[in-house]
């Protein structure tokens, strides 16, 4: 798992879209290095989703204005939900992803290709 932030520079997550650009890159070097033993490694990068990290960072108070705020930013005009990312993975680990390698899956509603 990489993140959309590892495209956006978004302020104080500097270090954390680093982290996640280079999860991007291991996957291509693993499916690079791993080829041999038929291995595949490939990235989903999500963005915003609705989980229960929200309650973790943003005050109770504050949840659903935080959340309005990045439906109306993201160009789909909702959050993600951990289902999208779950039929992402489903398709990567099936059959149907057999000549993806070292590839990136963005499920961001279009926040990081497309301006609202």
């Amino acid at each position: 798992m990489a993140s959309n932030a590892a495209h956006r520079a978004y302020p104080s997550f500097t270090l954390y879209g680093a982290a996640k650009a280079a999860v991007i890159h291991f996957a291509k070097g693993f499916s690079n290095d791993l080829l041999g033993r038929k291995i595949r490694a490939n990235v989903i990068s999500p963005g915003t989703t609705n989980t229960p990290v929200f309650d973790r960072f943003v005050p109770a108070e504050q949840l659903e204005a935080v959340k309005k705020y990045w439906a109306d930013v993201m160009p789909i005009g909702r959050i993600g939900q951990p289902s999208d990312i779950g039929k992402t993975a489903v398709f990567l680990a099936s059959d149907d992803s057999s000549f993806m390698l070292g590839a990136e899956l963005l499920v961001d509603g279009g926040l990081s290709y497309l301006s609202k």
